[in-house]
């Protein structure tokens, strides 16, 4: 008899708990997770649910008001604005991706669709771009490492990467493998440090630092009715 008043009574405080939805269009976006595992940790803290879907089920559900938030990146927050109509959105981080090479290699500025190439598998050799024929030896972070979603969204546009891709385990490691091999192109995110003998290409002209830079992706919280104050102060400052 215990035991069963204990469990309605554990129903009634699940059943009558405020329910947060959030629908991650990026997959497994770590700050998201890491902001809602602090917050559900607070008193009286709703219960968050995350899911991943794709953008076109996130525009849905938030139309039919099924899902409270959205998280997605600057490069599908165009398709959700178009959806879902009166879309509220705020940018809550940004990744940046540079391309390092060895800091002797001639080539300074390379175009987004022979990276793509590049790390797509169609090129290998640096024949096409500094007149040698030796190897590139690719490198660029895996799945889980920073600057993954900025790779595999922006370069690779949702492709897998090709097999002669090195995927870096850590954050640092691109870069510091363009550092010590010549014939090395890595993708990685920016970490100043002055014993890395690496230079930085330019991208379709721009540099990394430029607005116009096309390897950098936004993340936004998108939302029509809820109230974000509380989500989007935990996401800029997890």
């Amino acid at each position: 008899m215990k035991f069963l008043l204990y469990s309605l009574m554990l129903f009634t405080l699940c059943v009558s708990a405020e329910r947060v939805r959030i629908y991650d269009t990026l997959g497994n976006e770590p700050v998201l997770r890491k902001a809602v595992m602090a917050l559900a940790q607070e008193p009286d803290a709703p219960q968050y649910e995350i899911s991943n879907v794709s953008t076109a089920e996130a525009a849905k559900a938030l139309t039919a008001a099924q899902v409270e938030f959205v998280v997605c990146g600057s490069d599908n927050l165009p398709e959700l604005e178009k959806k879902v109509l009166n879309l509220k959105s705020r940018r809550y981080a940004s990744e940046t991706l540079v391309v390092a090479v060895y800091i002797t290699n001639s080539i300074d500025d390379i175009p987004l669709n022979f990276l793509r190439e590049i790390f797509g598998g169609k090129v290998i050799a640096w024949r096409d771009f500094n007149g040698t024929g030796y190897m590139i030896d690719k490198v660029a972070p895996g799945e889980g490492v920073s600057g993954w979603f900025a790779f595999s969204r922006l370069v690779l546009k949702y492709q897998p990467p090709a097999k002669d891709v090195y995927l870096a385990s850590k954050a640092g490691e691109p870069l510091v493998i363009a550092s010590g091999r010549q014939h090395a192109m890595s993708c990685g995110i920016e970490q100043i440090r002055p014993d890395l003998r690496v230079k930085f290409l330019k991208v379709d002209g721009q540099n990394y630092q430029s607005g116009k830079y096309p390897l950098t992706l936004d993340y936004y919280l998108c939302w029509l009715n809820a109230s974000p104050e509380k989500l989007t102060e935990k996401l800029q400052n997890p």
